[in-house]
């Protein structure tokens, strides 16, 4: 997924800037698609990788940061899951008059809250629903604390989430289970003390070590110290005084609510395939014929599940008589999340011989998580890709075998 990156200081001077940056960069590595800061007093993004910056533009962002001054700095690397890059308004950080947030992870009721509540917002990322619920709950008369807390609750998927109050310029931090995150605290020989935090903890690590010889290491901190964010635990960071992350409030975080593969039809003893047509238990037989014939070859997003499943069929068909790559038997249990809104659906942890083999056919986009198996990948589909396997001719599906 994405990651965030952090910094806080009573001085937030060069070197915690430099080593914030340092962050951004390793970050941007993998996650390449867009970069975003935020401070007490300003808001910066671009559909760029950072590490992909012409030095005029990483001078020109430092220059920024110290220009608007803050004690603090969170910033954001984009792996775009949801939304292109390309329009920034679905490039984090998100705000709106009340709040701005950075979020990694993935949501998977946005569309379903966004209805449920009659929010609208033009960014088409699931991220874009936490500001706007927040928002919602402060106009309905709650705390910011309070606010938070019941946003936190309603989300489902995966989220690691940090926020600042505009009104008050508190900052908050909440995250559940599906992500991870790492903060650190270190004092310089001034008895300075700066906190970092990353997504990455080994990136952390990074900060303030000078390698010798490949072999040997000099800490240039007196002291350092680590510490992680519980799941269901909202955080609020200070950094007056002692630099100080502490505990508000806990709330229960959802149970995913994501579609199992495998629950209506992933069970391969289903399906025999058998000439281009499909078989089932009841001898019911399906065949493909041009989609062209078929009133005006639309497919409303209602219909998109069963679209994404015979796209899968039609996969598991054609690659099956060749190496007996079972598709349908591989993605059986698997979770899968529909974005109506951003157009697109994901599917997570997905073996890399069958994600090949869905990137190669719709044109799926890899992308990987915290809790992604090693020998796996995450992949999103866009609607688009599903729609054009179906109308250039390849399939739809007419009962009767026919």
């Amino acid at each position: 997924m994405c990651q965030i990156q952090f910094v806080m200081s009573n001085e937030l001077a060069n070197d915690c800037i430099a080593n914030f940056t340092q962050l951004l960069e390793e970050g941007s590595q993998m996650n390449d698609d867009a970069t975003g800061v935020f401070g007490e007093r300003f808001t910066w993004k671009i559909g760029k990788a950072y590490e992909d910056f012409k030095k005029g533009k990483v001078s020109s962002l430092k220059e920024y940061m110290n220009e608007y001054g803050t004690n603090w700095l969170v910033g954001h690397n984009r792996l775009a899951t949801q939304g292109s890059e390309k329009e920034n308004a679905n490039n984090h950080p998100f705000e709106n008059d009340t709040c701005v947030v950075v979020h990694n992870g993935i949501l998977n009721n946005d569309d379903s809250l966004a209805k449920l509540y009659s929010l609208e917002y033009k960014a088409e990322t699931d991220s874009a629903i936490v500001p706007e619920l927040v928002q919602m709950f402060i106009k309905d008369g709650e705390d910011e604390i309070n606010a938070i807390k019941r946003t936190a609750e309603l989300i489902g998927g995966s989220y690691s989430i940090f926020i600042m109050m505009k009104e008050s310029k508190r900052l908050f931090y909440f995250k559940n289970s599906g992500t991870s995150f790492h903060l650190m605290r270190v004092t310089d020989d001034n008895d300075n003390v700066s906190v970092y935090g990353s997504t990455s903890r080994s990136q952390l690590e990074d900060i303030g070590y000078i390698k010798t010889n490949g072999l040997f290491e000099d800490d240039l901190y007196k002291r350092r110290s680590f510490g992680k964010p519980q799941s269901g635990t909202i955080y609020e960071i200070v950094y007056k005084g002692d630099m100080a992350v502490s505990e508000v409030d806990t709330f229960e975080p959802m149970v995913s609510q994501s579609k199992n593969w495998g629950s209506s039809w992933g069970n391969t003893s289903k399906w025999n395939y058998t000439g281009g047509a499909y078989y089932g238990d009841d001898g019911a037989g399906y065949s493909y014929s041009s989609f062209d014939e078929l009133d005006d070859g639309v497919i409303l997003d209602e219909d998109m599940e069963e679209a994404f499943e015979d796209c899968i069929r039609e996969i598991n068909y054609m690659e099956s008589a060749d190496d007996r790559t079972d598709v349908i038997g591989t993605l059986s249990g698997k979770i899968i999340d529909y974005h109506d809104k951003s157009q697109n659906l994901t599917v997570r942890n997905v073996p890399k011989d069958v994600g090949t083999l869905i990137s190669s056919h719709l044109n799926a986009k890899e992308w990987y998580s915290t809790d992604t198996n090693m020998e796996c990948a995450n992949y999103t589909v866009q609607y688009k890709e599903i729609r054009g396997m179906i109308t250039d001719g390849l399939i739809y599906k007419t009962q009767g075998g026919e």
